[in-house]
């Protein structure tokens, strides 16, 4: 299987500071995981910088073979200090649920 575009939210938007987004993003990159905190069930996004950048992996161009894996990364702000456990979306990959938080 080729990983490209498998974990993106498939937009090229980049989020602004204003809080308007402008295109020139890359779509092969793990912006579409998603967090969900139980207690608040509030979702949160993947971060980017203050460039734009996406702070999670990309561009993502790997061949995984079956029985094979591959090692993704994704940084999200705003999750409560007193968050252990959260709810893991991966687009296409499925939900995962009391995953450990590590900071």
């Amino acid at each position: 299987m080729w990983v490209y575009d498998a974990f993106s939210d498939g937009d090229d938007a980049v989020p602004q500071a204003d809080g308007k987004a402008s295109p020139g993003g890359d779509t092969n990159n793990a912006d579409g995981l998603t967090l969900t905190e139980p207690s608040s069930s509030t979702v949160y996004r993947v971060a980017y910088d203050g460039n734009g950048g996406c702070l999670c992996s990309g561009p993502l161009a790997q061949h995984v073979k079956p029985g094979n894996s591959v090692v993704l990364q994704a940084t999200f702000a705003g999750v409560p200090a007193e968050a252990s456990k959260v709810t893991v979306a991966i687009p296409g990959g499925g939900t995962f649920s009391n995953v450990t938080v590590t900071r």
